[in-house]
């Protein structure tokens, strides 16, 4: 096992790396969430490059033409502001989409604007809302040409604040891939029905009580799924369900999960997914 990188702002430093993802020629894209940076590594671990972004990015995916990328991100300009999607070329902006005379535009803010994202062979940019079961194909140039939406993820509209039996955790979309033979992968958590037994009351200094999970182990409190969409159908063919809490999809059939040894310790693992037909 080899370990590489460290706090910083040099090669191969970072503050708050984002989960990973490896691409078709066998790069990792690392993001960081506290700078407005991505980190492509080799597989020798040597840096191949890294692209200085207009701001932080929650999503990232290198776009097949030239040095270009779609990204979700907070650009605070008159043009762009509250625009979910854009194309940028290291730190320049190219576009930012959709449009603002697009029927479904509307000016967004906070977890609204996060949007998950991938590519497929035919160039189509692919964007996922993180807290419900809807998806958009878009062009390179910014058109929507295509949606699909899904079976709603919460009956409670999540918000922002402590747990509690008012506001239960969310459960929400953490990545989505296309495959080679085209699918879209989707991976999500979703708060197990008993959840409220394996979380504890702690009370602040100020004297307020909120809810976290019984020996921080938050993995506890969902299970994952993996559903594979066709999008040319627009149907839903095949899903798998394990206990605990999928980071991110690495590779076709493969998954990144954060789990709590039975000791208590944190590790990674990856699995290899299978699934049954719908």
């Amino acid at each position: 096992m080899s370990r590489v990188g460290r706090p910083g702002d040099g090669p191969m430093e970072f503050d708050y790396p984002a989960p990973t993802h490896v691409d078709g020629r066998g790069l990792v894209h690392v993001r960081d969430l506290r700078r407005p940076r991505i980190t492509v590594v080799q597989p020798d671990f040597q840096v191949a490059r890294t692209v200085r972004l207009p701001a932080i990015a929650h999503q990232a995916e290198r776009l097949p033409m030239g040095d270009r990328w779609v990204v979700n991100m907070t650009i605070r300009s008159a043009q762009s502001l509250g625009l979910p999607l854009h194309i940028v070329e290291g730190s320049d902006l190219v576009r930012s989409f959709p449009t603002q005379d697009h029927a479904s535009s509307q000016a967004l803010g906070g977890i609204a604007m996060r949007r998950l994202l991938a590519i497929d062979r035919g160039e189509r940019i692919i964007s996922a809302r993180i807290d419900d079961f809807v998806f958009e194909a878009w062009t390179l140039d910014g058109r929507r040409i295509g949606g699909f939406r899904g079976p709603h993820l919460n009956e409670i509209e999540p918000r922002p604040g402590p747990m509690s039996e008012e506001n239960p955790p969310g459960n929400k979309i953490v990545d989505i891939r296309i495959d080679g033979g085209g699918l879209l992968w989707v991976a999500s958590i979703r708060a197990k029905r008993d959840w409220l037994d394996r979380v504890e009351e702690v009370v602040r200094r100020d004297g307020t009580i909120y809810l976290e999970p019984i020996g921080g182990d938050l993995a506890s409190l969902f299970t994952s799924r993996i559903d594979v969409v066709d999008l040319n159908r627009g149907a839903i063919i095949a899903r798998s369900e394990r206990e605990g809490m999928v980071a991110s999809l690495l590779a076709d059939r493969l998954a990144l999960t954060h789990e709590l040894t039975t000791e208590g310790v944190p590790q990674l693992g990856v699995w290899s997914l299978s699934f049954h037909q719908q």
